[in-house]
């Protein structure tokens, strides 16, 4: 039985996968959809986007980026290599990865929409890795990302040096802690030509460190440094925190004694059939705010909800709360209360991002 004869295009595209990612792809139809954006195809075509990929993509990036580091640095400690991780999967980092590598050479979207062309680049380089893990599987993913991406593209030992500010070292510690962190503004006063704004660090909506700058950014960062202090390192033990952790590094030790394979069994046989109820876990209606966090998450980006006014008038509060995102404005929301209001806004956001 004669194979069909490959067209011009899916041809170029093998030979992109092969020359830069130095993978032989057997299903081509994998990477067919990797390099297709939403805006290339119709709604009603729209799970044939390069979406599903890109999630899977991120998770196995970041499993294998996790590992490496742990074998490559066996002397640093939990801080540094959760740090490094974070700036190898940063989306900054992937846009330069995809405008390296040269993706838009084979990637299909939207010509005559306004895009961000570098974003998309990234996006499609985490759903070509989840591709390249669904037609050659782990181990092989794997070896093309030590071998081809690694050593190719990333410094570490550049990457080591260069230091992270506090609100940066903030969001990674609230990530890795599962945690939800916000910078409220609390007030923005114009003295003598002079603006001094005041921020406040949020964590899981609990109050921690207060800033005061001439700058957002300014007060941001004195008030993340100041939210390190008061958690200390003398900070009292969340014991169900401990355990969710020690959950994690028991993986990570089922992975280095017995490898991909078992751990997947292990966690796919006695973890997820007997704790997890997958159809109550879909019908648990997340909020918007909650989901729009998730949703920045994933795609590395930064959320912020701005506190544009309070109002109180006739006995009435009336909060104005706008969502940021990346410091760019989206949804703005109005309500009786910050929570009220930052639902409608992160609603609105979704509707002008189009996820709705």
């Amino acid at each position: 039985m004669f194979s069909k004869k490959k067209t011009e295009g899916e041809l170029k595209l093998f030979r992109f996968i092969l020359d830069k990612f130095g993978y032989k792809p057997n299903k081509l139809f994998y990477f067919q959809k990797a390099i297709t954006h939403k805006s290339f195809i119709s709604h009603s075509e729209s799970e044939y986007s390069n979406e599903r990929l890109e999630f899977l993509g991120d998770a196995i990036l970041d499993s294998i980026t996790a590992e490496f580091l742990f074998l490559q640095f066996p002397n640093s400690n939990e801080g540094t290599l959760t740090k490094l991780k974070s700036k190898i999967v940063s989306r900054k980092n992937l846009r330069k990865l995809g405008e390296e590598i040269g993706i838009r050479q084979v990637l299909l979207y939207n010509h005559n929409r306004s895009i961000n062309l570098a974003s998309l680049e990234g996006n499609a380089f985490e759903a070509i890795i989840g591709a390249i893990y669904l037609d050659g599987g782990y181990l092989k993913t794997k070896k093309v990302l030590e071998n081809n991406i690694f050593k190719r593209y990333l410094n570490f030992t550049q990457l080591l040096e260069e230091e992270i500010d506090f609100k940066s070292k903030l969001f990674i510690w609230c990530q890795r802690k599962k945690l939800e962190l916000i910078f409220h503004l609390v007030s923005e006063v114009h003295v003598n030509g002079i603006w001094e704004y005041t921020i406040q660090a949020q964590i899981n909506q609990q109050e921690y460190g207060m800033g005061k700058g001439s700058s957002k950014k300014v007060a941001e960062q004195i008030a993340a440094k100041e939210t390190f202090e008061l958690l200390g390192d003398n900070r009292s033990i969340n014991l169900a925190s401990l355990e969710g952790n020690a959950f994690e590094a028991i993986i990570g030790a089922i992975y280095l004694d017995g490898g991909y394979l078992k751990t997947k069994k292990v966690l796919e046989n006695n973890i997820f059939k007997r704790y997890l109820n997958f159809t109550q876990l879909l019908e648990e209606e997340i909020d918007f705010k909650s989901k729009l966090f998730i949703w920045c998450q994933r795609k590395k980006l930064e959320l912020i909800f701005h506190l544009v006014s309070e109002v109180h008038v006739n006995g009435i509060w009336e909060y104005t709360i706008q969502a940021q995102i990346n410091q760019q404005e989206y949804g703005m929301g109005k309500g009786s209360s910050k929570k009220v209001a930052e639902q409608i806004a992160a609603k609105e956001t979704f509707e002008l991002l189009g996820e709705i």
